[in-house]
């Protein structure tokens, strides 16, 4: 007999999935963590990149020297720089969970990797700090952009019942941390979600193999009642969940700059983590309807 447990988030209540996926009625066979093996070592390729035209406001806050930049694109963008120790493991993160995010339909804000050349190592993108040379993760500003912590709101605005699903969906498969979303102002108050640093287990600024060996069958269920919701959202993330298999995470995988201090062997990890999780967060997704 399956074991379930009752879930209480914010005073909702009702019957959840079991707490290990072994114990979820699956279509899917489990991935195997052997089946990953060799398919990203010495198979990187370069990513699509962006250089900066102009920097036009330095980092104020937050530890990673976020600043505002113009793209040779013609866009502004959120631009987190190499070169700051441990936090430049979580430029992988960064770059990982916003693209992992828009194969499911998340609504992850749209991520670049960005070339910083010489010519501007002088920049002092924050107190005391200038940029190197190198490559640095970017996400694509808001428009007039309001940050909430810790809770969504406004499910009501915009089409936030749908956009919402997508973000309960990437919180459990991608481990989410640190809590924090933009809503757009302009826009009827959309929701995007950003500053993804500090996802994958164990949470902080640096993921490890054990951790994601530990915690691969573990639900990690954002802690916010899913009343509202889209039903439609929510069957149509399911599904993209279960699309969800090598080729698609091997396209984003192979293309993480060489130059950030993450290895072959933990992103292929990292990529057996994603495809073995996602069938069971798209059974648990489907158990908020």
């Amino acid at each position: 007999m399956n074991a379930h447990r009752s879930l209480t988030i914010n005073g909702w209540a009702r019957r959840s999935v079991a707490c290990s996926w072994q114990d979820e009625p699956m279509s899917h066979e489990p991935v195997e963590e052997s089946s990953w093996v060799g398919l990203i070592s010495g198979k990187r390729e370069q990513p699509r990149t962006i250089g900066i035209r102009a920097p036009l406001q330095a980092s104020l806050t937050g530890a990673a020297g976020s600043f505002r930049m113009l793209g040779t694109d013609g866009q502004i963008w959120w631009l987190k720089p190499p070169g700051q120790n441990d936090l430049d493991f979580a430029l992988s993160t960064e770059f990982v969970v916003a693209r992992v995010g828009q194969l499911i339909g998340a609504p992850t804000c749209t991520s670049m990797v960005v070339e910083i050349t010489r010519d501007l190592e002088h920049y002092e993108f924050r107190r005391g700090r200038r940029l190197r040379e190198g490559f640095g993760h970017a996400t694509l500003a808001v428009d007039a952009a309001q940050e909430v912590r810790g809770e969504l709101r406004w499910r009501t605005e915009d089409d936030n019942k749908s956009r919402q699903v997508g973000i309960y969906a990437l919180y459990d498969w991608c481990w989410g941390c640190d809590d924090q979303w933009l809503h757009c102002v302009t826009s009827d108050k959309e929701i995007y979600s950003h500053d993804h640093g500090c996802y994958l287990p164990p949470s902080g600024h640096k993921w490890d193999v054990p951790s994601l060996q530990k915690n691969v069958d573990i639900p990690h269920l954002l802690g916010v009642s899913p009343i509202g919701l889209s039903n439609h959202a929510i069957e149509a993330v399911a599904q993209s969940l279960e699309k969800v298999d090598k080729s698609g995470l091997l396209q984003i995988l192979r293309t993480v700059p060489t130059s950030w201090p993450v290895h072959d062997n933990e992103l292929e990890t990292l990529g057996w983590f994603l495809e073995r999780r996602a069938p069971a967060v798209a059974a648990r997704l489907r158990n908020l309807i």
